[in-house]
């Protein structure tokens, strides 16, 4: 199916079969995949720009969810007629939004904010139809995609793979510039780290994210950038203890700041998040001995 030249001006083509879907220029926003399949389109998520994908929506019969953060699933209320797939293994999030918080640890979230997240700004799947899991395939008419497990940034986060035209799109191992995120009770750095060590070992002519702009080449610059940045991350906590002899948790995310930086002064409540990565760090860098336990609130080096 052909869609309306002026509707199709607006995404970004990699070939006739498949194009991006932008997304917003703030969050929560991520671009979406959109894949010929007969005669209608798959989209996979739907976070991009809410006026383009209402315009796409008559043309969609399959939407599929890569993993169930709020910026992939932010206009799911689009497509009540489109076959809703959802991440098996993230499936608890997809619920209500008082699943997703509880499941993910958000509650630490001031009253006021969860509840504009909640119940404001976001459109919770009425019927989830089919489900998926990491390493099952996705077939369209036109192309076939493997949902390459890349578990850590959630349960079942994944990427997309198609080997015949060696297209990646990586959904959230993406070059915004600001790296890896594993900030909530269910996430892993390890798994995340050797999910992204997978998808380096695959041929890439093109490569696609949820959160950067589009790479006609491998990407291995930047996807080897992503994935130095766990053991970036880990240099930067040992450096901080050391110069410190020691240090509690609290110190070291004030001086690392992980992730967040400069924001945690402006959203002090995205610390505990912050924490939650920075302590398992504490925990890869305990089992490489190369810090210590020093009483129940701080770490020292060796």
């Amino acid at each position: 199916m052909t869609l309306p030249q002026g509707l199709a001006s607006r995404l970004q083509w990699i070939d006739p079969d498949v194009a991006l879907v932008p997304a917003t220029a703030r969050w929560p926003s991520a671009h979406g995949l959109l894949l010929r399949d007969g005669t209608q389109w798959t989209l996979v998520d739907a976070g991009g720009d809410r006026d383009l994908l209402e315009a796409l929506a008559p043309h969609v019969g399959r939407v599929i969810l890569s993993h169930y953060h709020l910026d992939h699933v932010l206009h799911n209320d689009l497509f009540p007629l489109s076959k809703v797939w959802a991440n098996a293994a993230d499936l608890q999030g997809y619920r209500s939004a008082q699943d997703y918080f509880a499941w993910s640890g958000a509650p630490q979230i001031p009253g006021e904010r969860m509840r504009d997240f909640a119940h404001d700004r976001y459109r919770w799947l009425p019927d989830v139809r089919e489900t998926f899991r990491p390493g099952d395939t996705l077939e369209t008419t036109a192309t076939r995609w493997r949902f390459v497990p890349v578990p850590g940034h959630s349960p079942g986060h994944v990427a997309l793979y198609e080997p015949d035209r060696q297209y990646l799109h990586g959904v959230d191992v993406e070059f915004s510039g600001l790296g890896p995120w594993y900030g909530w009770n269910h996430c892993d750095a390890d798994q995340f780290e050797a999910g992204v060590a997978s998808l380096l070992k695959l041929p890439r002519r093109v490569v696609t994210t949820g959160h950067s702009p589009l790479i006609r080449g491998d990407g291995e610059k930047e996807l080897r950038g992503f994935h130095d940045a766990f053991r970036d991350r880990d240099e930067q906590v040992v450096a901080f203890v050391a110069s410190r002899k020691r240090a509690t948790l609290d110190e070291i995310v004030e001086g690392v700041r992980i992730f967040y930086g400069r924001t945690l002064d402006k959203s002090p409540w995205l610390r505990p998040w912050c924490a939650t990565m920075t302590r398992q760090h504490l925990s890869r860098l305990e089992r490489a001995r190369r810090v210590v336990r020093d009483g129940e609130d701080g770490w020292a080096s060796v």
